[in-house]
């Protein structure tokens, strides 16, 4: 997995998600959406191979999970799981206040 944009800037968000996805990835910094359309480019017209493009940013930190957060957070979606049948209606309505 590679974490790519602004988000992967963060590295307390970075954990979170690693922990979360119970999964190991590296990060890579990229010059943004422009950079991004022109591999795009030039993968639909054949001039590179869709595995190549990764080649053009230079790898960045790799961010493994944390195996005890990873399963507190299952735990904790578990329980998420259970109750949102629940309080889904509860929640649309708490959504709607201050939109009155």
């Amino acid at each position: 997995l590679v974490a790519i944009g602004g988000g992967a800037a963060n590295r307390v968000w970075m954990q979170i998600i690693a922990d979360v996805m119970g999964q190991s990835f590296m990060i890579r910094t990229s010059p943004g959406a422009p950079y991004g359309d022109a591999a795009l480019a030039a993968v639909g017209t054949g001039f590179v191979e869709r595995s190549d493009v990764l080649d053009w940013v230079p790898e960045g930190e790799r961010v493994d999970p944390d195996p005890a957060n990873h399963e507190t957070y299952t735990r904790l979606y578990r329980v998420y799981r259970d109750l949102y049948p629940s309080a889904v209606d509860a929640l649309h309505t708490l959504a709607q206040f201050g939109r009155e």
